[in-house]
Order: structure tokens, then sequence, then C-alpha cells
């Protein structure tokens, strides 16, 4: 497949709702349509005015997330006023008309890590046509620092192991490391 090609099915893949810096202190709603039983990641842009780890009652705020009105995780910002990147994998979803709900978590929060901003919500689908399905079906879940990727590899059976290992590809990145 054509880098062209697999850009354009990503680019068609992905939906992305405008949320113009609003302050969440209520559950805001994020719909979306499938046209395909599809793996569903959802990126979800954030700040947090006054989160900081090194003071006590500011840690992170925490926020629930429903799909369809069902629970299905938390997501903790942790990152502080500058928006950042947090990515949810939210499972495989049916084709039709879905909702995404994002609500703060008041009791798992900081008690003054202060308001919640949402700059953007994506959510990128891939159905079983592309090469991203098989993989993120069978991924488990991994919190890790921006600019940081940790694969674990997860099999019930050989020939799934065969299939991850299949689609590893490591490019080492950073200071020091040689292209």
């Amino acid at each position: 497949m054509t880098a062209v090609v697999l850009c354009c099915r990503m680019l068609l893949a992905s939906v992305v709702f405008s949320v113009s810096l609003a302050r969440l202190s209520a559950v805001t709603t994020h719909p979306f349509s499938l046209q395909a039983t599809s793996e569903v990641i959802a990126t979800i842009a954030a700040s947090c005015e006054r989160c900081d780890w090194s003071v006590p009652g500011r840690e992170a705020v925490v926020l629930q997330l429903s799909v369809d009105g069902r629970y299905s995780q938390h997501l903790v910002l942790t990152r502080g006023a500058v928006a950042s990147e947090y990515r949810a994998q939210l499972g495989t979803l049916p084709p039709g008309s879905h909702q995404l709900s994002i609500a703060p978590d008041a009791a798992r929060s900081a008690s003054d890590a202060g308001e919640v901003h949402i700059d953007r919500v994506e959510v990128a689908a891939f159905d079983d046509q592309q090469p991203e399905f098989f993989w993120l079906s069978h991924a488990p879940i991994l919190r890790a620092r921006p600019g940081t990727v940790v694969p674990i590899l997860g099999a019930r059976r050989l020939g799934h192991l065969e299939d991850n290992l299949a689609g590893l590809e490591v490019t080492p990145v950073g200071p020091g490391v040689l292209p």
C-alpha cells in the first residue's frame, strides 16, 4: 500500500471536533459516526490551570470518559496549563452514531488543581480493512510520557504473537542515536 493511500485512509478515518477552549465544569459531548465496525482512539487536547504534581492538593484533574452512555475509563490530566494531547483507546465499536462524553470527576481530582480546558477532541477509527485494526484490537493499555513508545506484545495464541511481531517497527530517536 502506498504512503499516499495509507495517508488518505487515515485522514478519512479521523473525525475532528473542536471545543474552543471550553472550560469543563460539566459533561461535554462529542458525537461521531462510524461506517463499519472499528477500533476507536480519542485524542483529547486538554489542560488544567493549576495542575502540578509537586504541590499537594494540585496534583491532577481526573476526567471520566463514557461512550454511548456507558463508562469507558478515567483520564488523568497532569501536564499543567499548556494544552497537551492525551490518547484514550475506546475499543471496538459497531457502525452507526456514537457519543463520547467527558466529565470532571471531582471526587478523584486534586482539590486545588484548577479548571480544565478542552481545546480539541479527535476521534480516529480503524476498520478491519486497515492494518492498524488487528493490533489495536489486541493491544493492552499502557500509559507513557509524551514522546515515548513502549510496546507491549500480548497474545493468547502463537499466531497472534507472530502477527504482532511482524507489525512491529522500531525507530530509535533521541540525542546520541544514529538514524
